[in-house]
Formats: C-alpha cells, sequence, structure tokens
C-alpha cells in the first residue's frame, strides 16, 4: 500500500500546513451552521472558537485577523469564505511550523475526546455510549502515510493483548477523513465500511470503518 491516501482530489498534500486543510474545515463548519449573510459575525465567532486553542501562542494576533474580517462587510458568504480560507492559511503559514500545529492539534484532540496517544499520528477512546467499542483517530498529519497507519494499528493490537482494562473491547471503529476519502485504503487493511448519509458525509467530512477484536489482533498482533 503506497501513501497516495494523502492527496486530495487535486493531487495536493493534505496536512494542517495545507490551504486544502483549512478550506475543508471551514467550510464544514459553515454548512453545518449555514449562516445567513447578516449573520457573518456569528459564523466568525465560530472559526475563533475552532482555532483558538492551535494558534493559543498568537492568539492576539488572531483575533486582531477575525476582527479586521468582521469589518469587511462581504456581500456574499462565498466571498467571505474565500477570503477567511485564504487569511486563516496565510496566517497559518506564517507564524506557525507545521509540527507545531501538529502537536498543537493532537494535544487538543486527546483532551477533546479523553483520548490515549498512540503515536504522532493516532489515539484512541472508549466509546461514551458503548464501553465494547474502540475508536481510533487518525489524523491529518503524517508524513509516513501507510507506515504510520500500520504502526499505529500494531500498537493498539499490543494493548489489547495485553491491557485488561480493554479485555471488553469487541469491535475497534476507525473514524477519520482517510476513511471518507479512501475507503477502499481500509477495506485493504480489514475493515469493513459503514455506510452513513450523503448528509451526514457532507457534515462530518469523515467516515467510519469496523473490524471485529479478533480480526484485528489476528492482523496486526504479536504472533
Amino acid at each position: 500500500m503506497d501513501n497516495t491516501f494523502l492527496k486530495n482530489e487535486l493531487g495536493e498534500e493534505y496536512h494542517i500546513l495545507s490551504h486544502f486543510y483549512y478550506n475543508r474545515q471551514i467550510r464544514e463548519k459553515f454548512q453545518r451552521t449555514n449562516e445567513a449573510p447578516e449573520l457573518q459575525g456569528s459564523f466568525l465567532n465560530r472559526v475563533k472558537e475552532m482555532y483558538a486553542y492551535v494558534f493559543k501562542d498568537k492568539i492576539k494576533e488572531f483575533e486582531e485577523l477575525i476582527t479586521d474580517l468582521k469589518s469587511r462587510n462581504f456581500v456574499d458568504n462565498e466571498k467571505m469564505l474565500t477570503s477567511v480560507i485564504n487569511e486563516v492559511f496565510a496566517f497559518a503559514k506564517k507564524n506557525f511550523t507545521r509540527e507545531e500545529l501538529e502537536k498543537l492539534q493532537q494535544t487538543e484532540s486527546i483532551k477533546q475526546e479523553d483520548g490515549i496517544s498512540l503515536n504522532d499520528f493516532s489515539y484512541y477512546n472508549i466509546d461514551s455510549k458503548d464501553a465494547s467499542i474502540l475508536e481510533i483517530h487518525m489524523q491529518a498529519n503524517s508524513r509516513k502515510g501507510a507506515e504510520a497507519i500500520r504502526e499505529s494499528f500494531a500498537i493498539l493490537a499490543g494493548k489489547l493483548q495485553n491491557d485488561s482494562t480493554l479485555e471488553n473491547i469487541k469491535t475497534i471503529l476507525a473514524f477519520s477523513w482517510i476513511v471518507f476519502e479512501h475507503p477502499r485504503i481500509f477495506e485493504r487493511l480489514g475493515f469493513t465500511v459503514i455506510n452513513i448519509s450523503e448528509e451526514d458525509k457532507v457534515l462530518l467530512g469523515r467516515q467510519r470503518a469496523e473490524i471485529s477484536r479478533e480480526e484485528f489482533i489476528k492482523r496486526y498482533g504479536q504472533k
């Protein structure tokens, strides 16, 4: 398996310091809220909240950028979105390295999900509604591609084999943008891709795939 899953439909690399990353995140945020033109200021506040932690070392400057965007009085939402995406991307590129943003993103994601890190590419948590389901999350931040996926799977399989706190886990659920963009990769990895509605695909921008505990350990565990 090669690393082509790290490319978007235009053949560009998808990671936290790519224009495509901000284009996708901000448009998804807007589709969830679908603010009317007169409520653009409210949407921009949501954009500020979305990046507050990742940009925390430059939060004053970021807040100034949001204030400036609010003052522009965009005539329609598409022009607003284009400007916001371009400005936020330029801000990230100017003030941070990719490594800095990746570390901050991983830390915040783990905190929000009450997760446990596997490597700098992925983390896991137990489903809050079903303790028999373990969710593994993969970030848009790896340069290793398939190698990083297999590494995180091997670490997790080892935990499933040796960690008594995970003995009740029956299903591993992969929840990631990678499944959404390239479901066949996860099918080749032994997962079954779960069909979700087109509406959810737009809102989530990611999709799920599942595999049984037994099959996961068989494929990735210690022999």
